[in-house]
């Protein structure tokens, strides 16, 4: 397969051609060969927008970016970067190289430089962003280089395109997203990671559905710190029980305070009754929809807790 991200015509100039690879690493169960095609191209458009975002920033030029090819029976895209004019460096683009030890003759590696560096901090924060301030000003650099990632880290354009990046990761036969240059990697996010680079923009979100109802659950994960559990949720067909796991925001106080503290080898096992809420909420002009659950109440199906109440049916 041959395309183009963007059509930039058979005679336009290039200057400071760099090439990279993004890796989609599949599982072994994995379907060989075989992506989902909105994921793909959001993954790709979302590293695209991060790359021209900075470039703009650090040499105001629009940057083309082409993907040259593919590797057959894989997903291998192989990514051309290119400027139409010279680029030239000013003061902050020099220290900047010389603090990623880049050298100016390939002065477009710098904004995939740039974008490896944020992922780092990212994934060291665990997408904290006030811990990412507090790191990038602990930095022994410039205090222009300081300026610019912390507006680079606090953009929403730039945390839209992280977002979008890694969101082939929600796709459980991906299971790591790379990218890599003369056959090194120097990026790679893995599924653990993908929750970090998650971005809800609250102002530009739409209920797409509405659900509630009531089911068998059991907990997976708890937290004496956090009102948002994992729980696995009871799903029955003809030929088996199948167990779902997901994240859901706990609204019941009385419960998390009795439940806390004990450990999954007591409780995992429980049954409980939950009335779930289940919301599908996706960007305004977005493809794919996230779910948030809550769960107004709850209470255990058999009593092997022996739990002093029962939570009311209601918030």
């Amino acid at each position: 397969m041959q395309g183009m991200l963007q059509d930039v015509g058979e005679n336009t100039k290039r200057h400071h051609i760099e090439n990279f690879k993004i890796v989609y690493k599949q599982n072994k169960r994995a379907q060989c060969g075989i992506i989902d095609a909105e994921y793909f191209a959001i993954s790709l458009a979302g590293f695209c927008a991060y790359q021209k975002f900075i470039a703009k920033k650090l040499f105001d030029i629009d940057l083309r970016i082409e993907i040259s090819k593919t590797r057959p029976g894989s997903f291998e895209a192989f990514v051309d970067f290119f400027s139409q004019k010279d680029v030239v460096a000013t003061a902050v683009c020099i220290s900047f190289l010389q603090f990623l030890k880049i050298d100016i003759s390939t002065i477009l590696r710098l904004p995939v430089a740039i974008f490896r560096l944020v992922c780092k901090l990212i994934k060291e924060s665990k997408g904290n962003y006030e811990d990412i301030i507090h790191m990038i000003n602990d930095l022994d650099v410039d205090e222009d280089i300081k300026k610019l990632l912390i507006e680079t880290v606090q953009n929403k354009k730039s945390k839209s395109g992280l977002d979008h990046f890694t969101a082939a990761l929600d796709k459980k036969e991906i299971v790591e997203v790379q990218i890599q240059r003369d056959r090194e990697i120097e990026i790679s996010i893995s599924q653990k990671d993908r929750k970090y680079f998650e971005f809800q923009d609250e102002n530009s979100e739409e209920l797409v559905s509405y659900d509630e109802y009531d089911c068998t659950v059991r907990v997976v994960y708890n937290s004496p710190y956090k009102t948002r559990w994992r729980f696995s949720k009871l799903k029955q067909n003809k030929k088996k029980i199948i167990y779902k796991e997901f994240w859901a925001e706990i609204l019941v106080p009385q419960f998390i305070n009795l439940m806390k503290d004990k450990t999954i080898a007591e409780i995992g096992d429980v049954h409980f009754n939950a009335h779930v809420i289940e919301r599908k909420i996706k960007k305004i002009g977005g493809i794919i929809p996230r779910t948030e659950y809550s769960i107004t109440a709850i209470s255990e199906i058999s009593p092997q807790l022996k739990l002093p109440f029962f939570v009311p049916n209601e918030i």
